[in-house]
């Protein structure tokens, strides 16, 4: 069964706070604007998104999937006596539409690691149906997951199958959807300290590996969208202490402990309740080549050649990769401890859609926002003491859009 979160409210929404004032007749001094705005506008689009199964406002999800579909028919076999798998029951829908990009797929593989996956790369998006659905590239299928993979056990032809032991959100699809209304902007969600597949790693950015290292991304892109470096697909093998490894656009320098050796379970993963604990900065301390300390700040400094510390603290630069100079060595800010566990990680972009809001869906909402702006209590009509609904024009717009599979009602 699938599941999806909203990870970031629209930048901006259906309508905007002046079309809904014009459409109220109402002065552009109305001191129920900021209702109007925070209140009125939200509740008639997501309204009127529940009676269309669209997403009106565009915004990032998260989508997470128990498994990947898979569908054998055990009475059809090819010449090898192997059962065929039919395609079309390889998508997986996307339960928000119309899908404007999907940044990538995350999986955890039958290694029990995470891996990571890439529109156009390693599946395709049908972008023009709603709901959407990615599949498989032509000849391929979904990889295996770890400990329950949809795949039936075939003693006789004639016997059914039966699933395996599934477990939850083994797969994360992370995508926006929703009609541009003014802008195409998307919010950015900040990385934890584990590493993630295909993810922007600025320089001087870090993750904890396994053994509970800081690793720091060293690499420096310059031009373009700015020094940021793009993780590989697979999690690499990262290197000892003092040592780097490659990893896609990105190097990884071991700068050593973190100071979180005591929170790592039995199998040698970081305990993502306790965050980054490195000792505290010291004034006449020997420094090794490499070394992590909390400064003044709070914020992590890195020193890749080892120092002698002075005398006294120095004044800390503050911004993430300044440098701070100390007693003739050099210490480099890492920005704030940021907890080991898994976050959601920074939205990639890819396959942006341009699609505009229908204004007749526009008109639906305003009437929605009227309707709930002048009847802010339940008006009697007729001798029967019948309850006014929502105008009657804004379901037979609503019915033009609705998005049969899910919507209003609508239960997955």
């Amino acid at each position: 069964m699938a599941s999806i979160l909203e990870v970031s409210p629209p930048a901006i929404d259906a309508v905007s706070v002046a079309e809904a004032i014009a459409f109220l007749r109402q002065p552009v001094t109305t001191p129920d604007s900021g209702l109007i705005q925070s209140i009125w506008i939200p509740a008639a689009r997501r309204y009127v998104e529940r009676m269309t199964g669209l997403t009106l406002a565009k915004r990032n999800f998260v989508q997470y999937e128990e498994r990947f579909p898979t569908t054998i028919w055990p009475f059809y076999f090819d010449q090898a006596r192997a059962p065929v798998i039919n395609r079309r029951d390889q998508r997986v829908r996307l339960l928000r539409c119309p899908v404007a990009a999907v940044q990538k797929l995350v999986y955890v593989g039958a290694d029990g690691k995470l891996h990571g996956m890439l529109p156009g790369q390693d599946f395709v998006v049908d972008y023009a149906r709603r709901p959407g659905h990615i599949t498989p590239l032509a000849g391929q299928n979904w990889p295996a997951l770890l400990l329950g993979q949809f795949w039936p056990e075939l003693f006789f032809p004639t016997e059914f199958w039966a699933p395996a032991i599934n477990g939850l959100n083994r797969v994360q699809i992370f995508f926006t959807a929703g009609f541009t209304a003014l802008s195409t902007d998307t919010e950015d969600i900040k990385l934890g300290a584990q590493w993630q597949p295909y993810a922007i790693y600025p320089q001087y950015s870090y993750v904890v590996d396994a053994a509970g290292n800081l690793q720091v991304q060293m690499t420096l892109v310059p031009g373009g969208a700015g020094p940021d470096a793009l993780s590989g697909s697979d999690a690499p093998t990262f290197a000892a202490i003092g040592q780097s490894v490659a990893d896609g656009m990105c190097v990884w320098f071991n700068a050593g402990p973190a100071g979180i050796s005591s929170a790592l379970d039995g199998e040698g993963n970081v305990d993502s309740d306790t965050p980054l604990a490195p000792p505290a900065y010291q004034t006449g301390h020997v420094y090794a080549a490499p070394s992590i300390v909390l400064d003044g700040n709070g914020n992590l400094e890195f020193t890749q050649a080892g120092l002698t510390s002075g005398g006294s603290a120095p004044t800390w630069a503050t911004a993430v990769g300044a440098t701070t100079s100390d007693n003739g060595g050099t210490w480099i800010n890492l920005d704030r401890p940021l907890d080991p566990g898994l976050e959601p990680p920074d939205q990639l972009v890819e396959y942006q859609g341009g699609t505009g809001i229908p204004e007749d869906l526009k008109i639906a909402i305003l009437l929605t926002v009227s309707h709930l702006y002048y009847n802010r209590e339940p008006v009697v009509e007729g001798r029967e003491g019948k309850v006014a609904d929502v105008p009657h024009s804004v379901s037979q717009i609503c019915s033009n859009y609705r998005v049969w599979d899910f919507g209003e009602g609508y239960q997955d």
